[in-house]
């Protein structure tokens, strides 16, 4: 949990003084082992102090991650002693690094040949992480949409999924399967709604998914 000088019981304090706010949006949020927090999103500065896309709170203060990243933070995700993050960017901290990247406490590392796109979710399943958003490849191979980094390569989920300007912006686990969902409107080439899991071999749409009009899912918990 986070520090007693972060939250009380019945209100809220603010991580820092007045100044200690973001210069842009923060998209992203995750605590490591010992409670510290992390945020990214689309900022170069918390307060006064430069932190490009990403930022650590340890009850009392903030940090920058080393030079952090060249663009938007989307997703953030701990995992062993490293955290992921991913999102829109080049470089993490200054290292060729396109759309995701560990960082292991002191320095940035890329994953494989990274991701052709945007990442914008991330989970773990089974010591393995899964990345989804809106690219047509990962690693050196294609993938839709939809991928999974053993810790040292990246591998497709089959065809993965297609749909609008953001087919998977949230994921979750499941019962030992992935859960996907955003503006999705296919899974493994067939018709799914928004929302669609992959076992491990195939995706699955759930039943006729969700409906409403002109709509997507932000996030599954």
């Amino acid at each position: 949990m986070l520090s007693s000088n972060s939250f009380t019981d019945d209100n809220w304090n603010s991580l820092g003084a007045t100044d200690s706010l973001t210069d842009g949006t923060v998209y992203a949020t995750a605590t490591d082992p010992v409670g510290d927090l992390y945020i990214g999103g689309s900022f170069t500065h918390v307060g006064s102090m430069p932190a490009n896309g990403v930022a650590k709170w340890n009850g009392t203060t903030w940090s920058s991650l080393g030079d952090g990243v060249s663009g938007t933070v989307y997703a953030l995700t701990f995992h062993g002693n490293g955290l992921y993050v991913g999102g829109a960017f080049a470089t993490a901290g200054g290292l060729e690094a396109r759309g995701i990247a560990r960082w292991n406490g002191s320095t940035w590392a890329p994953l494989g040949f990274g991701i052709g796109g945007v990442v914008r979710a991330l989970t773990i399943l089974d010591n393995q992480l899964y990345a989804g958003g809106r690219f047509s490849s990962a690693g050196d191979e294609f993938a839709n949409n939809i991928a999974r980094w053993d810790g040292a390569d990246w591998e497709p989920l089959g065809s993965g999924v297609g749909g609008g300007s953001i087919p998977v912006i949230t994921l979750t686990v499941h019962n030992g399967e992935i859960y996907a969902a955003g503006f999705l409107t296919t899974a493994g080439g067939a018709a799914a709604n928004l929302v669609a899991s992959w076992d491990g071999n195939e995706w699955s749409s759930l039943s006729s998914g969700l409906s409403g009009g002109i709509g997507y899912v932000t996030e599954l918990v």
